[in-house]
């Protein structure tokens, strides 16, 4: 019995070896491998544009860091945005998120059939642009759903919630008795607190509604181009194609034995590699690469990059049920926080790209290109194996947690061969790693920058109370789950006394003036010149004049041009609508932006700035324009228009 227990044992760590080598191997498999694993690949949103301060909350140490655009947006991330602040998240399933002013949210669950956020406090704009994900809008007084195809805004205060359908079917649950609610696109809303539910007139916030549109207006010119990239990309990414044509092209690249489409930067330095313009950062304790470049977020967290022909080369994901081929070179469409191998001395750690059939090694599991780690000392490394190694960028451990990009501290006088002889490697990057990168703390910073505020207690309670959500979200939450529970509640008719006041919260940006119905179809438009109002950071606010047109959408066209640049974290800027790339000027948009600050309004800014405009201005009234009509324009706080017409782009 004893010598079968052996030849067992022994069998199983020949196995494990043989197994671990091909992991390791710079060849391809020589046969397709399926992955066998039932865990679905892990879905992470996306900061798409951040204008003023947004804090992240950090579970290991308890506290709240600013973060930074294109950081990862996932499951259990709690962010806060401070006052006139914004913020848009893309998530890979097809649904968007926008954010206001003091405004308070937590992913709850991401999957291919639902998008779950909880608000807090504050101002939201929920689109779902899928085919088939649910969106899911939890409040403390209950939740509001969306079916493919709808828009609608949540307004949280301390006693009360709104929502407004703006697009399609959304309906609210109330907590009190369960019943749910229909609500109306551009008719009526529902307001509601701890006793009860009634009929709001459905409006929506004038300058909240303008940005909207004009964001719209800027991702659907990206959706829409007819660059090159837009063939290349999933459907998942193609907000990005834009960026990719602008700032390199695709090429026919003769690769292991074959020739394959592939895209190279071409707007870089001398020198420049993959992971080098940014920065990593410890998220949920695998560490996540935070770009510096516009193109950097879409090629560092999905596909991979390889090195051939004195150049490097991104192939984005493919579109499979989970296997390694054919072709085995390509990988399938999942977020990862950067796949890469990482190296390390005494004094110095490096990392390289990975490429598909290389194992990629983290703490979490992120999908079937991917393996759980849970002891690193179990896994025995040799970089060797790795074709990539001896491009590593390597960095002194002292210089890790710098959070200014590695291209400034990049060093240069390690080669191939100071590599093969003082560094070892390691799968994942644990503390007997990082023992010379200083500070711990820093490693969950996304910025140099200090926060000027910090998030009510109130607010900061409802994470807690988030957490018993997550437990269960993990493994039984689905879309088909929540539209079964929508579909088995009772449907009930708001009051119609309306004996609620409209939603506020203490220490919020939210003002009193009710403003206009979303989308309105209205003939030319004229905006007054804003008055100069109370500054709130010493930045001064400015209004757009726009001529607008009767296209059948509803709309209003913004025009002029404005720069991209802000002073410090609440400076001035120019305010505009339009599609600007960064240091430099934006082209006009369609979508008036109009100088109001109404209730959860906050000032414009440029959509791709990190700035924020601290100054009000008093708006405008819009007249209700008719098909062909035309409409004037009087001072006023935050306007109104008249309903008709879908919120289109303008």
């Amino acid at each position: 019995m004893r010598y079968v227990g052996k030849t067992v044992l022994l069998t199983l760590i020949v196995m494990c070896s043989a197994v671990q080598a091909s992991w390791a191997a710079p060849q391809p498999p020589d046969q397709p491998r399926r992955n066998t694993r039932s865990k679905q690949t892990v879905l992470v949103g996306r900061v798409s544009v951040l204008e003023g301060e947004m804090l992240r909350y950090v579970h290991e140490q308890k506290d709240w860091v600013p973060t930074v655009k294109d950081s990862p947006f996932g499951r259990e991330d709690a962010l806060y945005l401070g006052e006139n602040s914004r913020a848009e998240f893309l998530m890979p399933n097809g649904t968007w998120i926008r954010a206001g002013s003091d405004t308070q949210i937590q992913m709850i669950a991401l999957k291919d059939d639902l998008t779950e956020i909880d608000v807090a406090a504050g101002i939201a704009r929920f689109i779902d642009r899928s085919r088939k994900a649910t969106v899911k809008a939890t409040t403390p007084f209950g939740y509001a759903i969306g079916a493919p195809g709808s828009i609608f805004d949540l307004y949280v205060g301390d006693e009360s919630v709104e929502v407004v359908a703006i697009e399609g079917k959304v309906q609210f649950v109330h907590d009190v008795d369960g019943a749910k609610y229909n609500v109306i696109p551009r008719t009526m809303s529902i307001l509601a607190d701890n006793r009860q539910a009634v009929a709001g007139d459905g409006k929506v916030y004038a300058e909240w509604d303008d940005w909207n549109i004009a964001r719209d207006t800027i991702l659907a010119r990206s959706i829409e181009t007819k660059g090159e990239s837009v063939n290349h990309l999933p459907e998942g990414l193609r907000e990005d194609s834009a960026v990719l044509d602008e700032y390199g092209h695709w090429e026919s690249v003769y690769y292991e034995g074959e020739y394959r489409e592939a895209w190279r930067p071409t707007r870089v330095e001398e020198g420049w590699a993959p992971y080098t313009v940014g920065h990593w950062t410890d998220w949920y304790g695998d560490y996540t690469w935070i770009p510096y470049e516009p193109f950097g977020y879409v090629t560092h967290h999905y596909g991979y990059w390889f090195w051939t022909n004195a150049c490097w080369y991104w192939a984005p994901p493919i579109v499979s049920a989970g296997v390694w081929g054919p072709p085995y070179w390509g990988i399938g469409f999942g977020w990862y926080p950067g796949r890469v191998g990482w190296i390390y001395s005494d004094a110095a750690i490096g990392w390289f790209p990975l490429l598909p059939w290389e194992p990629y090694y983290a703490f979490n599991w992120w999908g079937p290109w991917g393996f759980a780690v849970y002891h690193a000392g179990l896994i025995n490394m040799n970089f060797n194996r790795y074709r990539q190694w001896d491009h590593a960028v390597v960095v002194s451990q002292g210089d890790f947690h710098n959070l200014n990009s590695y291209s400034g501290t990049r060093l240069t006088n390690v080669n191939g061969r100071t590599v093969s002889s003082d560094f070892r490697a390691a799968p994942v990057l644990s503390n007997n790693v990082l023992r010379s990168a200083g500070d711990p703390a820093g490693r969950f910073s996304y910025t140099n920058a200090a926060s000027s505020f910090q998030p009510n207690r109130n607010v900061t309670s409802r994470v807690a109370q988030n957490q018993a959500r997550f437990q269960m979200s993990a493994a039984s939450v689905s879309g088909s789950n929540v539209r079964s529970q929508v579909a088995a509640a009772r449907l009930a008719s708001p009051v119609s006394a309306n004996n609620i006041g409209a939603p506020k919260i203490t220490s919020g940006t939210m003002g009193s003036a009710r403003t206009r119905a979303p989308g309105g179809n209205r003939g030319t438009v004229k905006s007054s010149q804003a008055r100069s109002a109370t500054s709130l950071r010493g930045g001064a606010a400015r209004s757009l004049q726009g001529q607008g047109h009767n296209a059948g959408t509803g709309s209003a066209r913004a025009t002029g041009q404005g720069t991209n640049r802000s002073v410090g974290a609440r400076g001035r800027g120019t305010a505009q609508s339009g599609a600007l790339q960064q240091g430099g000027s934006g082209s006009s948009s369609r979508g008036t932006t109009s100088g109001s600050q109404g209730r959860f309004g906050q000032s414009g800014v440029s959509p791709r700035t990190g700035g924020s405009m601290g100054g009000r201005s008093q708006g405008f009234q819009r007249s209700p324009g008719g098909n062909g009509g035309r409409g004037t324009a009087s001072p006023g706080m935050g306007g109104r228009r008249g309903a008709g017409g879908r919120p289109g782009h303008r």
